[in-house]
């Protein structure tokens, strides 16, 4: 398992690519998410966003961005 933080670099999940299993823990909840080929998991958390795509068998590619302030 490897892991994945967010832009700010905190903690955000554990992921392993080859089977394409994600877990997301917090205080009160663990949670395990599946992703098949193609398939993408998105995150949010205060004004961050990261999303998580499993391109491949062994590929999952990480995105992370910051919420753009308008006005």
């Amino acid at each position: 398992m490897e892991a994945i933080k967010d832009i700010d670099q905190h903690m955000l999940c554990t992921a392993d690519p080859y089977r394409g299993i994600i877990e997301h823990a917090n205080r009160k909840d663990k949670i395990l998410i599946y992703l098949p080929i193609g398939g993408e998991v998105t995150f949010a958390k205060e004004k961050t966003y990261t999303i998580i795509r499993r391109e491949g068998h062994s590929l999952l590619n990480v995105y992370r961005y910051h919420q753009e302030t308008t006005g």
